[in-house]
């Protein structure tokens, strides 16, 4: 029942070659049947559901739980909850990493939201966009100190908070104070 059947197929070929421990997929797919027919759904949805699913095969049994799909933390939430685990963390590659995880996993339970129909389109784009807000703060909060005079401003799409899944952001930083070289650094490092 997917839009595109055989690349739902090739994508679940793909995750069983990846998955370390065929037989708890098989196990969670056979004792699972909601689980398994949503994830058919959204592994023939789009590439990037295969790959953000590959990546996180953990989210599979969650597939069979409305709430544990529904449940997205708002903006200020998701902000304070990844600052923290990002001062917890030991380098910026750690850090960096942190960022990126939570994007894909953030992408991933939007997706499966929108996709499964439990979610209007607005509250899909404004989670996207929640999601690249809470992705720079924490950025910004890794690179610069407080009350430096840096902001990054949301422009196009993510300022209109309009992101779909394949959107860049659009940014525009700010600086007002010190030299336009701690200004470009701080932007660079962002």
């Amino acid at each position: 029942r997917s839009p595109d059947p055989d690349l739902g197929l090739a994508q679940l070929r793909l995750l069983m070659a990846h998955t370390r421990d065929h037989g708890a997929l098989i196990t969670i797919l056979q004792n699972n049947p909601v689980a398994g027919e949503r994830l058919c759904t959204l592994l023939g949805t789009g590439k990037l559901l295969g790959d953000l699913i590959d990546r996180i095969p953990e989210f599979i049994p969650r597939l069979a739980d409305d709430e544990a799909i529904d449940r997205i933390r708002d903006r200020e939430v998701a902000t304070s909850r990844l600052v923290g685990i990002l001062d917890s963390r030991p380098g910026d590659d750690a850090k960096v990493g942190t960022i990126r995880r939570f994007v894909r996993r953030r992408k991933l339970r939007i997706a499966a939201r929108d996709i499964l129909g439990s979610a209007a389109p607005e509250s899909t784009l404004n989670a996207l966009s929640d999601t690249a807000d809470a992705a720079v703060s924490a950025a910004l909060h890794m690179v610069s100190e407080p009350d430096v005079g840096f902001a990054v401003i949301a422009m196009g799409k993510w300022g209109g908070r309009e992101l779909s899944y394949g959107s860049d952001i659009d940014l525009l930083y700010i600086h007002g104070d010190g030299t336009t070289e701690r200004g470009t650094q701080l932007a660079g490092a962002l």
